[in-house]
């Protein structure tokens, strides 16, 4: 792969990585939603007041953890797309050195 075709499938890749990440880590626990791998960046939880009998809830985002979340996706998708380039790039050398290769005659 050349340069620019890696660094093209890298800028659409890693916003897909960071959703397919956030959502496998979706979290819906009796009403309490969480987001985020490895931190947890927005939480919205439910609660009731044993004392009033008020339900209420709270909604958290924390733009450092998605900082952090979204770096790790970066991170994630940088190694993919290395590991991908290379592995083409052994299988297109393998398959150009056994065409060119010496044939023994029938």
């Amino acid at each position: 792969m050349t340069r620019r075709k890696i660094i093209l499938t890298y800028l659409w890749l890693a916003p897909l990585m960071f959703g397919l990440i956030t959502l496998v880590s979706y979290d819906n626990d009796i009403d309490d939603i969480r987001f985020g791998f490895p931190e947890t960046f927005y939480s919205k939880i439910h609660g009731m007041s044993l004392i009033t009998g008020q339900t209420g809830y709270a909604i958290s985002f924390r733009i450092w953890d998605f900082l952090r979340d979204f770096g790790f996706a970066l991170i994630v998708t940088l190694v993919v797309v290395l590991v991908y380039a290379r592995f083409r790039k052994k299988k297109g050398g393998q398959a150009t050195a056994q065409s060119h290769g010496s044939r023994k005659p029938s």
